[in-house]
């Protein structure tokens, strides 16, 4: 499962819930299926491609709840769970390390194979932009009408060429 695609993660999603079923303790399980399930509905209300007042408002709810969730799953669910860097990750930091060591004669790194700690991190820029897109989708219209790729261009007009100083 390398090199994934937007709608790849989509499918992920659509089918994740009961491919993780029972696949946690007891404790959590509940609690993490409800959260597969409120990302699932959040992601469909996110790509309808026609919403009315009386669905805006729904995917305003679900909002509120997938936030609510998403942050009690960083704080308090994934505490219990000792995570650590892929071997892959770790392996991209060897490498970087050893660059930095034959580039800058510095000193290698003590921690060798030891993998570090990982935690899941809600403190991104993507997590923050979650609470927007239902008043973003009031105001611009739905996420299929526009995009959010920043374009640029060179133009190519005279009077840009003749406006620019030599």
């Amino acid at each position: 499962m390398k090199k994934l695609a937007g709608r790849d993660f989509e499918d992920i999603l659509q089918c994740a819930g009961p491919c993780f079923e029972g696949l946690f303790p007891r404790s959590v399980d509940s609690q993490i299926q409800d959260l597969l399930f409120t990302m699932a509905s959040w992601h469909a209300f996110a790509k309808l491609r026609l919403h009315t007042d009386n669905s805006l408002d729904v995917f305003r709810g679900l909002t509120t709840a997938f936030t609510w969730q998403i942050q009690h799953f960083a704080n308090k669910v994934c505490l219990k769970f000792d995570t650590v860097q892929t071997p892959s990750e770790r392996a991209a930091i060897i490498r970087a390390e050893a660059a930095k060591v034959k580039n800058k004669n510095a000193q290698a790194s003590s921690q060798g194979m030891k993998r570090i700690a990982k935690r899941f991190n809600i403190n991104t820029p993507k997590f923050h932009s979650i609470v927007h897109y239902p008043d973003n989708i009031a105001k611009y219209g739905t996420t299929d009408s526009y995009s959010t790729q920043i374009v640029c261009y060179i133009a190519s007009d005279s009077t840009v060429d003749s406006a620019r100083p030599d």
